[in-house]
């Protein structure tokens, strides 16, 4: 009387007027009989069942349990249906957005142009959240998932939706937008070019906030002194045999580290941005890992 599901489910975008929903029929051959989530509309939602056993029954409305449209319910499921004590409990659940590393940008406000194939590269930060950290134009941009794809886009709730440097946006999942009658692939916008953005996607809460990454303080030019990010770490370089004293902040003026050296130093860094005050030098700096 303990039955069990292992497997992929998804918010199917072309499946009609249900398109994130399922039941559990007890005859393959007819729809006579089935389980369906029992109790309040809120048990419906399939990940209200994790570790937690919900009622189901037999007979009354058709309704179903629903995959978020969002895309946050895809993914790989265990779940174990009890038709003795009439319940179903979800055992095991890893979102879809723990599979990938990277989510892509494309776009004429990108460097890259419209292109699946050479998109700008978001760098995952930890599970479903990416960042990009770059210069843009005045244009449109929407995020893909597969590198070389269309299919499978993050995009905006609007068309035309401007970037909103304030409160953020929402993100929608579109799994393939040529299936579906009306027209749903909106892009995001912005409305001039601007330097130094930091654009956060977050899966999790399918937001999009983005940053404009300034600081006050003056840059000096200094031949002698030079000052890189590569590999996770910051590389300062002078002239030999002289001691140098470089000092890193955060954007809101917190001091992290000092370093004493001579000619040659690298500092590691968690990814960021952050400035450098080295001797009378002062350089901002972005640190990818």
């Amino acid at each position: 009387y303990i039955f069990h599901f292992r497997g992929f489910l998804e918010h199917n975008q072309w499946g009609g007027a249900e398109q994130g929903s399922f039941k559990i029929l007890i005859n393959a051959r007819t729809w006579d009989e089935a389980f369906h989530p029992g109790g309040t509309e809120s048990d419906v939602l399939l990940n209200a069942a994790f570790n937690n056993p919900l009622p189901i029954r037999l007979q009354g409305a058709d309704n179903k349990w629903q995959i978020g449209t969002d895309g946050s319910g895809s993914g790989y499921w265990e779940f174990s249906v009890n038709t003795d004590e009439m319940t179903v409990t979800v055992d095991n659940f890893i979102p879809e957005s723990d599979y990938f590393d990277h989510v892509y940008i494309t776009g004429d406000a990108m460097p890259c142009g419209w292109t699946a194939t050479a998109p700008e590269v978001m760098t995952k930060t930890s599970d479903g959240i990416y960042t990009w950290t770059g210069d843009v134009n005045a244009g449109s941009f929407k995020f893909l998932k597969f590198l070389g794809k269309w299919e499978g886009c993050y995009v905006a709730a609007t068309a035309d939706e401007p970037v909103d440097f304030t409160e953020g946006n929402t993100i929608r999942y579109e799994q393939n937008y040529n299936k579906i009658n009306e027209p749903r692939d909106s892009k995001f916008v912005f409305d001039e070019a601007t330097t130094d953005v930091r654009l956060t996607l977050n899966l999790n809460t399918s937001t999009l906030t983005s940053e404009k990454i300034t600081t006050n303080i003056q840059n000096v030019e200094n031949r002698n002194i030079k000052i890189v990010s590569a590999q996770g770490k910051v590389w300062m370089s002078g002239v030999e045999n002289t001691p140098y004293t470089a000092r890193i902040f955060t954007l809101d003026g917190r001091i992290i580290a000092q370093k004493t050296f001579t000619a040659t130093a690298e500092v590691p860094l968690p990814q960021g941005v952050y400035v450098i005050k080295m001797n009378e030098q002062v350089t901002k700096i972005a640190v990818l890992k």
